[in-house]
């Protein structure tokens, strides 16, 4: 099956990307084109492969740790990947 780029110059902002589901849907969304902003909260490591291996499929990510169960870390973590990515705006 040939996957298309839908998503490209796009951003995703992927919660829980380092492992589980979420690290499926952050390299599923990069195959399709998007940029990728992986969110963790405690495995570093883990968030280092996921980025890893969607640039070295030529794809493009970035790593954040972020509590989104924290107001407070949620602000930083989005204005940093708008900066990131040149986006005035998240939405």
């Amino acid at each position: 099956m040939t996957v298309g780029k839908r998503l490209a110059g796009r951003v995703a902002l992927v919660t829980g990307g380092s492992r589980g589901v979420g690290r499926g849907i952050a390299l599923r969304l990069a195959e399709e084109g998007a940029a990728i902003a992986v969110n963790y909260r405690r495995d570093a490591e883990a968030a280092a492969e996921v980025v890893a291996e969607i640039t070295a499929s030529g794809g493009r990510a970035v790593s954040y740790a972020a509590s989104v169960s924290d107001p407070t870390r949620c602000g930083p973590w989005l204005r940093t990947s708008a900066r990131t990515w040149d986006r005035s705006t998240c939405s």
